[in-house]
Formats: structure tokens, C-alpha cells, sequence
């Protein structure tokens, strides 16, 4: 038994994914995450102004942290030319920076 990793594949699908206000939000502020204010606001005052939205973001980092791939699971019934959360989420998705597949 070696002490590798094991390889994980995180799957996002409509259930768990935010709706379009909470993905511009989340994808502007995980972009931020890299200078002190972005930072500060991510991890300090969203933790206590707004929990929920404390955690959709630390969920997000943690399929960063500990993914190898993502499955993003999409509604093929919705034009995605149509929906206002196709933009942030493949923003989110390109944070991420893993191997993502979309299953046809």
C-alpha cells in the first residue's frame, strides 16, 4: 500500500449547482480569492453576513482541492444560449482547473 492519493471524480449536477445570481457571485468572488480584499471578504465576512453562500463557496474549493475530474451533468431540455448561469458556471468550472466531462 503506497501512500497515493486516490483519485476522485466530484460530479456537479443541476441539484447541487446554484442558480445564475449565486453563480456570478460565486465566480466573482472565488476569481478575487487571490488578493488580500478578495480574500478577506471570501473568507471572513461571508463566513458570518451570509453562511450559505460561505459554504456553496468552500464547496467549490474543495472539488478544486481534492478532484481529479469533474462530471458536470447538464438539462439537456434547456437551451443553454438561454439560461443566464451557463457564463459563471463555466467561469467556476475554469477556477476549478480540472478535466471536466459533460456526458451527452
Amino acid at each position: 500500500m503506497g501512500s497515493s492519493r486516490r483519485r476522485r471524480t466530484i460530479v456537479l449536477s443541476s441539484g447541487t449547482r446554484p442558480v445564475s445570481a449565486t453563480a456570478c457571485k460565486s465566480a466573482r468572488r472565488l476569481e478575487q480569492n487571490s488578493n488580500p480584499l478578495g480574500w478577506l471578504l471570501s473568507q471572513v465576512w461571508d463566513r458570518f453576513a451570509d453562511r450559505a453562500f460561505f459554504s456553496s463557496q468552500q464547496a467549490v474549493r474543495n472539488v478544486r482541492d481534492h478532484a481529479h475530474v469533474v462530471l458536470y451533468l447538464v438539462n439537456a431540455s434547456e437551451d443553454a444560449a438561454a439560461t443566464a448561469y451557463v457564463e459563471p458556471e463555466m467561469r467556476i468550472l475554469s477556477w476549478i482547473d480540472e478535466p471536466v466531462i459533460v456526458p451527452r
